[in-house]
């Protein structure tokens, strides 16, 4: 959809909350959450010093693994590691993103571990339940192997329709890049 098109569709949305009640309101409350789909929070457990950051122009993307076990689909850490690659090619980009077997020094390496899952259901969707995926990344110098930040990246979603996996990756994605770009931000 078209910026213009979000946009328009926001007014239209703000205007019939403003005018429903009881359980039209309900109704339009839903009706907002499947709009907004997958959105993001993000915990900092160790903070990268932002002047450590501006040191490095390249980043590589290690494995996402699954700490969920058979309750996080198997296919899924794909699409979360994709979710986060898409993050850091998009523009504005953060950093060049290195190839796999790249070996430079002035590198981080990210990786992460899929530590929550919790899907929705139906029933408790319309209820006002939501789903939730929490990575747990980490920022490794290539040089060093040092871990130098470590942060939860959350995406939830209170949609029924739009809370699959790829929405809560895409979510916790979102989480990363405004980690990464207030540590580049701090360091200018």
């Amino acid at each position: 959809m078209m910026k213009s098109g979000k946009y328009v569709l926001w007014v239209l949305l703000l205007t019939a909350l403003a005018s429903c009640t009881g359980c039209q309101m309900f109704i339009a409350k839903r009706l907002l959450q499947e709009v907004r789909g997958g959105q993001s929070q993000l915990t900092i457990i160790k903070n990268a010093s932002p002047s450590a950051l501006i040191d490095y122009k390249r980043i590589k993307m290690g494995d996402f693994r699954n700490e969920m076990g058979r309750q996080f689909p198997s296919y899924a850490a794909t699409e979360v590691r994709q979710a986060f690659i898409d993050q850091i090619v998009k523009n504005p980009r953060i950093y060049d993103l290195a190839s796999e077997n790249s070996n430079a020094r002035s590198m981080l390496i990210m990786r992460g571990s899929i530590i929550h899952y919790q899907p929705t259901s139906a029933i408790s969707g319309v209820m006002g339940g939501f789903s939730q995926l929490i990575c747990r990344v980490e920022l490794i110098d290539a040089a060093t192997g040092k871990i130098i930040g470590v942060a939860n990246c959350c995406g939830f979603s209170k949609a029924i329709a739009r809370s699959g996996v790829k929405e809560l990756a895409a979510g916790a994605a979102k989480a990363m890049r405004k980690w990464l770009t207030k540590q580049s931000a701090e360091g200018q």
